[in-house]
Formats: C-alpha cells, structure tokens, sequence
C-alpha cells in the first residue's frame, strides 16, 4: 500500500503530461480498489460457478426440447 502511494505521489509531482486514462485511474486511488474487492470475488467464485452451469443446463434442455 505505502509503495502504492509513493508512485501515486510521484506521478502527481511528475512534470511528464499524463493521458486521461492515466489521470482517471490516479483520481479513483489507483490500484487499491480493484485489490480491496478480490476476496469477495474469491468467495463468490464457486456460487458464480454452479450459476453458470445451471444456465448452460438449461440452455441444453431448450436446445432439446426445439
């Protein structure tokens, strides 16, 4: 997190031009928020999981019944 910060403070003090994605992703703190959420997205991996094979179950079942 700390190194995170310090290369957020050095682009911010850098003289270089930067682009609007760049600029976009320093405004919403970088990388950390995308970090803060992969254990949820861990947890819900197997219910994500079991959804999608009961929608491709029933993607079958309409396959057959046509």
């Amino acid at each position: 997190m700390d190194s995170m910060n310090g290369f957020l403070l050095h682009l911010t003090k850098s003289r270089t031009p930067h682009n609007d994605q760049l600029r976009a992703w320093m405004k919403q703190g970088g990388l950390w928020p995308w970090i803060r959420h992969i254990p949820k997205r861990l947890r819900t991996v197997p219910a994500r999981h079991r959804l999608a094979n009961k929608i491709h179950k029933l993607k079958n079942r309409v396959r057959e019944i046509n």
